[in-house]
């Protein structure tokens, strides 16, 4: 499984391939090209009066820093490269000001192919918030989830959503 240390980075499975002095890191989609490659990288300084006060343990209290800061580097060059794609793809959409509204939550959920599991409900179904952002959003989704011309949009979309997905589904082929 990807990183613990943000949300988004955890949702990443990876699996690391050591090929001569450079990793390769391959996501759920694909392997990623050497062109798309960018450096993250964090340091740390440990004093001479801190080695002697406090030991090894000097090391250890600042691991958890530098852990943090490489993961917030990798998830905004995640989020930089999403953002890219989705420009050159035209899946972009601008809330012009109006915040997070259902109907911008569904116009958002229609520019996307989603997958279904078993059960019938959306798989791997993420949205990114601001940290700003997340508790109107939930406050927000509460009302919504209450509204019946909400609810009646949203099980039409899921409805539609679920359809098209087993048109893909039907259509792949299989390997021989």
């Amino acid at each position: 499984m990807g990183s613990s240390r943000t949300p988004i980075l955890g949702l990443i499975r990876t699996r690391r391939i050591h090929e001569g002095n450079m990793i390769s890191v391959t996501t759920e989609g694909g392997v990623t090209s050497a062109d798309d490659f960018k450096k993250v990288e964090a340091s740390f300084r440990v004093t001479d009066e801190e080695l002697i006060r406090d030991g090894f343990q000097a090391f250890l209290s600042k691991i958890d820093a530098v852990a943090e800061e490489l993961a917030t580097q990798k998830e905004k060059l995640l989020i930089g490269k999403i953002h890219q794609v989705t420009e050159s793809t035209g899946s972009v959409i601008d809330a012009k000001g109006q915040g997070l509204s259902w109907s911008f939550i569904l116009e958002a959920m229609e520019k996307i192919d989603l997958e279904f599991g078993p059960s019938g409900k959306p798989k791997n179904l993420v949205l990114v918030l601001h940290p700003n952002q997340i508790q109107k959003f939930l406050k927000n989704a509460a009302v919504w989830a209450k509204d019946g011309a909400y609810l009646k949009a949203y099980n039409q979309l899921m409805a539609k959503k679920r359809e098209e997905w087993r048109v893909r589904e039907d259509s792949r082929k299989l390997v021989d």
